[in-house]
């Protein structure tokens, strides 16, 4: 049998290969830290892989949302924007252009349990933004982790064929535009894991991470960035007027303050703004045991009058104006689903004659069982990465359409007053909720004007009748401390 020799090369000429190979082979790497918990992740959603605490292809997902969200936002419809995402990232009969891979030093990994020994409550980092962490009470028995202040290194290769093609420097360059305005997006108004539109994992990388706190700076910044990535980006009032994409897109609206601060810190105001603004209530009540009275919502009201379900003193309507068929569900704009829990009186022997409010209800979507809030509320890491500042990011979305109100099914029922609550509710089944009940700008009773969250102090162009907003996103910018933050883009 004959044999084939390997032909023999000089070292120069091995060398010229290399070059050569090396021509078409463009390299990056980044060195990124994770300044707020990162809770999840991991193959479960809600835990962390102890020994892939970040994977590359969660990376890859969360860089074509935002590569979707930046630089696709010029596309002017999904067609468009698939073809080039995929000469981006590939798909399954195409490969990628870009290659990621992630190196961690798992000997510094050091994962935290997200509650004290006795279960009850969080940890101090957690406690922070524990409205954040709301869906981890469900299983704190099993004692779920968090992840903080840890570093890995990203490794971007930009794999463009060389065609001999005089455009092949101007292709890399825009590959190149089209992965750094991802990861600059990605750095600044995402996150890694689970609960990023929360502020849960939050990253600082010195390339991308703003240098100063300092407004002006912080704008000007932007507007490179904008600029630099060639960005066309709407603010949130503009793509009210239904000039949307049919993605998620970045806008404009962003605000930023609560001075420089350690992230964490910065995290927790940010939170506990978005928290109050959405349960916004009368404070507790003094009476057998101290509790929370009626929202300041209108939802709980509207669903009384859809039900016709609700203590006595309850069905009159503290909120909305008493208009039969009159309902409103602004909440919706900030997310779905949401779930509607009543509180009754404790008292077992409670009056038959007084009713029981409703049982647990949830409001979805009419075609899909959730949908992201395009809020961002999180921690912007600054300088070297020590401190950071509150911020809240919007997002451009497509307008709800339907929603479908539905009451939670329920099983082996033991406590008295909620079997009582489900048997009351078990004639209600489920109710269309129209779009014009969620962007609406909702009408108070006169008494109750003052408390109506919608309100809005800016004179924006959503204002309506009373100064109120029928834009929940323009309504929590404009409320409590977030009102007195700064815009990062003023015009």
């Amino acid at each position: 049998m004959r044999t084939l020799k390997a032909p023999e090369l000089r070292a120069s000429e091995v060398q010229s290969l290399l070059d050569d190979a090396n021509k078409k082979m463009v390299r990056d790497c980044f060195t990124i830290r994770v300044v707020t918990p990162m809770v999840g992740g991991g193959v479960k959603p809600q835990w962390i892989d102890k020994l892939r605490p970040v994977r590359s292809s969660a990376i890859r997902g969360q860089l074509r949302f935002w590569w979707r969200a930046t630089r696709g936002a010029t596309y002017q419809n999904v067609v468009e924007l698939k073809g080039r995402e995929v000469e981006i990232f590939g798909s399954t009969e195409r490969p990628s252009s870009v290659k990621i891979w992630v190196e961690t030093d798992l000997s510094k990994i050091n994962l935290t349990s997200i509650f004290d020994e006795s279960k009850k409550k969080m940890v101090r980092e957690p406690w922070e933004g524990q409205y954040a962490l709301f869906s981890f009470l469900g299983i704190k028995q099993e004692d779920p982790q968090y992840l903080n202040n840890f570093y890995f290194t990203l490794h971007v290769e930009y794999n463009l064929p060389e065609s001999g093609s005089k455009t092949w420097a101007r292709d890399l360059e825009e590959l190149k535009l089209d992965v750094e305005c991802a990861l600059w997006a990605w750095i600044n108004f995402g996150g890694i894991g689970s609960r990023t539109r929360r502020g849960c994992g939050s990253l600082y990388c010195s390339k991308f991470s703003p240098k100063t706190a300092r407004a002006d700076e912080l704008r000007a910044c932007f507007q490179e960035k904008v600029e630099k990535y060639k960005l066309n980006l709407v603010s949130h009032e503009t793509n009210f007027q239904q000039t949307y994409r049919e993605w998620p897109t970045l806008s404009t609206t962003i605000k930023f303050g609560g001075g420089e601060t350690e992230p964490v810190k910065a995290w927790g105001t940010a939170v506990r703004e978005l928290q109050k603004f959405r349960n916004a209530r009368n404070e507790y009540k003094e009476g057998r045991t101290k509790r929370f009275s009626r929202s300041f919502w209108p939802e709980a009201d509207s669903i009384r009058r859809i039900t016709k379900i609700g203590i006595k003193d309850h069905l009159k309507s503290t909120t909305i104006k008493e208009v039969p068929d009159y309902v409103a569900f602004p909440r919706a704009q900030l997310g779905l689903p949401i779930i509607f829990h009543f509180q009754n009186d404790s008292q077992k022997h409670q009056p038959k004659d007084q009713g029981y409010e409703p049982s647990d209800i949830e409001l979805v979507p009419k075609d899909r069982d959730r949908l992201a809030s395009p809020v961002i509320v999180k921690a912007v890491a600054i300088g070297n990465g020590l401190k950071a500042i509150s911020a809240a990011v919007v997002l451009n979305q497509p307008r709800l359409g339907h929603l479908r109100l539905q009451l939670i099914h329920k099983k082996d029922i033991k406590n008295y007053i909620e079997r009582k609550q489900y048997e009351a509710s078990k004639q209600f089944k489920e109710e269309d909720i129209h779009p014009s009940a969620v962007y609406i700008a909702p009408e108070y009773l006169p008494e109750h004007q003052a408390k109506n969250p919608m309100k809005d102090r800016s004179n924006s162009r959503h204002t309506r009748r009373e100064g109120v907003t029928d834009s929940a996103v323009i309504a929590f910018l404009n409320s409590g401390k977030v009102r007195e933050w700064q815009w990062l883009n003023e015009n």
